[in-house]
């Protein structure tokens, strides 16, 4: 099962990640674009919500409980 993480897309490519534990190995990934910018510095806590949406969505999906039609 994945892992969900909040962070910064760097535009040369670089992840910043807010807290949770970085794999010390390569990993592929699915990267989601939110509809705003980030500026530097700016607080990231606002991804909370979202975070803790597609986590639950995620589990929901792992135990059969959502289905694609």
């Amino acid at each position: 099962m994945g892992k969900s993480l909040a962070g910064v897309l760097h535009p040369d490519g670089k992840i910043e990640v807010a807290g949770g534990k970085i794999p010390d190995h390569p990993v592929r990934v699915v990267v989601t674009i939110l509809d705003e910018p980030t500026e530097a510095g700016e607080d990231l806590s606002g991804l909370g919500d979202y975070l803790d949406q597609l986590t639950d969505y995620e589990d929901r999906l792992a135990r059969g409980e959502v289905r694609w039609t």
